[in-house]
């Protein structure tokens, strides 16, 4: 029987849900909750979105085609007031009351969920449209959220490396409800990194 000392750290791994470009817009999750929009990679790439760092900013907005009521974002890597541009922050995202209640109600998404706003380039034009929408309600798509957590859980691990059988055996069992002094089940602790 071995030691193993420290608590294992268990990490998620960003993975892209889309390899197009989309802005995910967060659950509001109630009174003092965040309005994020995020956007993903491809969409950094679209947008032309740069870290702020040694100088380097990005900005974006939203806007609405007053003739086709389509919703409409543009970029740029200088802040416009007469536009109301918001800096983007080191994680690609930013957060504005105004702006995420204005494209929730314009095309009458359901907020208590994630919500991904799909996008493409307009021809000939400077900004970009929001195609279509698509919200993160699915039971499967929790499921398999968490199936990768805790199939992940062993690998990402930051003070252990399991190396035979008898450690698996050793780990599951840590996992499994124990009795305790007065008869009932308890389930064992897990120590995550997530708020």
């Amino acid at each position: 029987m071995g030691i193993n000392w420290g608590v294992p750290v268990q990490r998620k791994k960003k993975e892209e849900k889309f390899k197009t470009p989309v802005v995910t817009m967060s659950a509001f999750a109630g009174k003092g909750s965040g309005r994020k929009l995020t956007f993903n990679q491809a969409a950094v790439d679209s947008l032309g979105l740069v870290k702020p760092e040694d100088g380097n900013e990005s900005f974006v907005t939203f806007g609405k085609d007053t003739d086709t009521g389509d919703i409409v974002l543009m970029s740029s890597l200088e802040d416009k007031p007469e536009m109301k541009f918001f800096r983007v922050n080191k994680s690609f995202s930013f957060s504005d009351k105004r702006t995420y209640e204005f494209i929730a109600n314009s095309l009458g998404l359901e907020t208590s969920v994630e919500n991904y706003l799909h996008f493409d380039k307009v021809e000939g034009e400077p900004y970009f449209k929001v195609s279509h929408t698509n919200p993160n309600t699915t039971e499967e798509e929790s499921n398999d959220v968490v199936e990768t957590v805790a199939n992940d859980f062993a690998a990402d691990q930051e003070y252990h490396e399991i190396k035979t059988d008898e450690e698996i055996e050793t780990l599951e069992q840590e996992d499994m409800p124990v009795e305790s002094a007065a008869g009932q089940e308890e389930e064992a602790e897990v120590i995550t990194d997530e708020w």
